[in-house]
């Protein structure tokens, strides 16, 4: 299955929560590298880069329990794709942790 379609799959199943919206406008694919809109037009200091940092954050931490592994995965490269672009230096603390 392609990144895109796993995008897609993760979407739909966030629907109903309130970070559904979020996901529809952010959570995308470029090429094969899944991306977060919002990440790549923001700057972390600011209220919209806070707001994308916490929207992706929330979506791997609240509602891990509905996705399978592979889609885990790719929310995973979208969290990665996030941070990476607002916040690169946390890329480090966050590996350690996870």
């Amino acid at each position: 299955m392609s990144k895109a379609q796993t995008v897609l799959e993760i979407v739909l199943l966030l629907q109903g929560t309130p970070i559904d919206d979020f996901a529809r406008r952010n959570f995308t694919v470029h090429g094969d590298m899944a991306i977060v809109h919002c990440a790549m037009t923001t700057k972390l200091g600011t209220v919209d880069g806070e707001t994308c940092k916490r929207g992706v954050a929330t979506a791997l931490r609240r509602y891990s329990y509905r996705f399978t592994n592979a889609q885990l995965a790719v929310l995973a490269d979208l969290y990665v794709s996030a941070l990476n672009q607002l916040e690169p230096r946390a890329l480090i603390r966050v590996r350690d942790r996870m």
